[in-house]
């Protein structure tokens, strides 16, 4: 393993920040935009708001049953829906610092750095097959 170079951890450090930055200004403004569609009426919803709000005390596995939503990663299916846009957009927040985490991983290579390299392999693999 090679010593860190104080250069070199300050490009890993902005490389992980500007991508962290620009991922989650991304989500949140898909999120917002989407959101925002389903509250106002624009485009069909998966789950109209009354029938979100008369089932809002169920579990996930009750709501899914009585909205007829699509089990799992079957709502990938149906983004037209601004109601699941909006889900996606929020499933897509967590997932951006583990995008920025990866993005440092060429850093870590080219600085010889294995175990930070392994590291982060062995995260994003991790999440990648929790999925």
């Amino acid at each position: 393993m090679t010593p860190v170079n104080a250069a070199d951890l300050r490009a890993e450090q902005r490389r992980y920040a500007q991508v962290l930055a620009w991922g989650a200004r991304c989500a949140t403004a898909v999120l917002l935009v989407s959101y925002t569609a389903y509250l106002a009426g624009l485009g069909t919803p998966r789950v109209p708001v009354p029938q979100v709000q008369r089932c809002w005390h169920l579990s996930h596995r009750e709501f899914a049953a009585a909205t007829g939503m699509p089990a799992g990663w079957g709502f990938l299916t149906e983004l037209h829906h601004p109601d699941l846009l909006a889900l996606a957009a929020l499933c897509c927040l967590p997932l951006v610092s583990l995008v920025a985490l990866a993005s440092v991983l060429p850093l870590a290579l080219r600085r010889r750095d294995w175990l930070f390299a392994a590291v982060i392999i062995a995260l994003v693999t991790l999440v990648a097959l929790a999925a």
